[in-house]
């Protein structure tokens, strides 16, 4: 179980202080019953975190983007893995250096990504 909480936290120390903070939430609801922390107070705990950071995360830096931005990570999430220039500017029908002056003109290289030079970005993407 504690695996799986800190699996769920993705390297992120706001995620990590969510998951703990819900997982206590769940596990203080039957604290009279027993103190252990059950299976189920870890896979609610950490659907209540993820939820709660993409709402205070996720939802906040999305919000500003332009739509120019939005098209660019919506193509970025048809990817399984990370996300390569060529194969997004395939997918925007525009070509490579395009779409990597778009990623360099727009505001989530500095909110989300904080890219740096050789880095390739991903982005775990809700459907």
């Amino acid at each position: 179980m504690l695996s799986r909480a800190a699996k769920a936290t993705k390297g992120y120390a706001y995620l990590a202080q969510l998951v703990g903070y819900s997982i206590w939430q769940r596990a203080n609801l039957h604290r009279v019953e027993s103190a252990n922390v059950s299976e189920r107070d870890v896979i609610e705990g950490i659907a209540l975190a993820e939820a709660r950071f993409h709402d205070v995360v996720h939802e906040p830096a999305i919000s500003r983007l332009g739509l120019k931005d939005i098209k660019y990570l919506l193509a970025m999430c048809e990817d399984k893995q990370q996300s390569k220039s060529s194969e997004i500017a395939k997918r925007m029908g525009k070509k490579t250096n395009e779409v990597r002056a778009l990623l360099g003109l727009s505001c989530y290289k500095e909110r989300l990504f904080r890219l740096h030079r050789g880095a390739t970005c991903s982005l775990s993407c809700r459907t």
